[in-house]
Formats: structure tokens, sequence, C-alpha cells
């Protein structure tokens, strides 16, 4: 009796380290959480005009570790003269360099964008570059049904371009974010589908086949997961 229960031990660990092998060679690979959408997605919008010529921007979605929705302002510039971004710092040793123009007391370099090159920002980043930008968005699951949307915001966003500096007012807005869905991990349910399954496969006369069938289940569901997961952040 006591070797048939120690081949059944056997086989339980065998399979279970083949389980987490074929997910992702780690628990925590296996079962990585996945983060909360956010609740609404930014748009960007600067005055007509209020850009150096062959300065163009536009609003991006992206995506980042699963969690979707959050918008971005992209801002590319195809002139052959840089475009510098500047931050409020009391912190002159932070500028990324120094520019031969009289800068606005209080502000420092924070971006350069040569030519052909583009940046992108967060809300995050602006609520450094223009006073008067918050993040107001919020990245939690159960967002309520009647969720109000926060309201625009506008600021000037200061830039340098040649011996100009250029005061460009930008506008954030809020919009539901369409692709919002709630989120779990996939730990809560690959372990609940696989621990009954464990435990027959060391108490059963049939556990290879039971082992085999988990060991299917559980890579079956992981590639289902991770394939949901890249067609939702496409």
């Amino acid at each position: 009796m006591w070797r048939i229960c120690f081949l059944q031990m056997t086989l339980t660990t065998t399979c279970l380290a083949l389980m987490l092998a074929a997910v992702g060679a780690s628990p925590a690979a296996a079962c990585s959480p996945r983060l909360p959408d956010w609740w609404f997605t930014e748009q960007f919008a600067f005055g007509a005009g209020a850009l150096p010529p062959n300065v163009t921007y536009a609003s991006v979605v992206i995506s980042h570790y699963g969690a979707g929705g959050r918008g971005f302002l992209e801002i590319s510039n195809q002139s052959a003269i840089p475009l510098y971004l500047l931050a409020r710092s009391d912190k002159p040793q932070e500028a990324i360099e120094s520019l031969p123009v009289a800068l606005p007391q209080g502000m420092i370099p924070a971006y350069k964008i040569g030519t052909g090159e583009k940046v992108t920002l967060g809300v995050e980043n602006l609520a450094k570059l223009a006073s008067g930008i918050q993040d107001h968005n919020q990245q939690a699951n159960q967002r309520p049904a009647q969720v109000q949307v926060p309201g625009a915001q506008s600021a000037p966003l200061t830039l340098v371009y040649g011996d100009r500096v250029v005061e460009a007012p930008l506008t954030v807005s809020y919009t539901l974010n369409t692709t919002y869905a709630n989120k779990s991990g996939d730990c809560a349910a690959v372990g609940l589908f696989l621990l009954p399954l464990l435990l027959l496969g060391a108490l059963a006369k049939g556990g290879p086949f039971i082992c085999g069938a988990a060991l299917l289940g559980a890579v079956g569901w992981v590639a289902w997961r991770r394939w949901r997961n890249a067609e939702r952040g496409k």
C-alpha cells in the first residue's frame, strides 16, 4: 500500500511541475494578475495655430500590462529646428541642456524633440509641464454604471522653438473607456480548475489520465487568456 501512495504522490508532484512549466515556468508567470482597465480615455487638443510649423500632435490609446483605455499625447517634430518642452522646477541642474533663450522664471527644458522624432506623454507627465493639468482618471474594477466623466482641463504648454518661447494652449478632455472590462487574475481560475484534478490524480487509480487532462486544460486556458488579452490590446 505504501508503494502505491508513494507512486501517486510522485505522480502528483510531477504533474504539478509539468503544468507550471507549461504555463510559464514559474508560479508568478503562470498566475500574473491583470491590471484593471482605466475608467476613462483622455483626448488632447491644442488651439488652432498654437504649434510651430511642421510640429503635429495626435491622441493615441496605449495599453500597458493589459490595462487598456488610457489616452496619451503624441507630439511629432518634422521641422529642422529642435522643439523643447519646458517644465516647472526649482532645480536648474535637472535641465536636459542649456538654451540660448531667456526662459520663464522657474522653468527648465524637460524634453527635446529633434527632427523626425516624437514624444509620447501621459497626463501624469503633462501635470509637470502645464500648471492646471491634473490626473482625474481611475484604474479599478467595478466601474459604476452611472460614473461621472471628469470635466475638461485647459492650460498652456510652454515650448521653445528656435529663439522663440511659445505658449501653446492645451485642452485635456475625458470620455468613457469603451473597451472597459472587469478583470481578475489568472491565478484563481487556474487554481480552482487544477486543484480538484490534482487531488483526484493523487487519490484515484486513473491518475495518469487525470494528470494529462489537467495539463492540457491548464495549457489551453492560459493560451486562450493570453490570446484574448492580446486581441483586446490591439
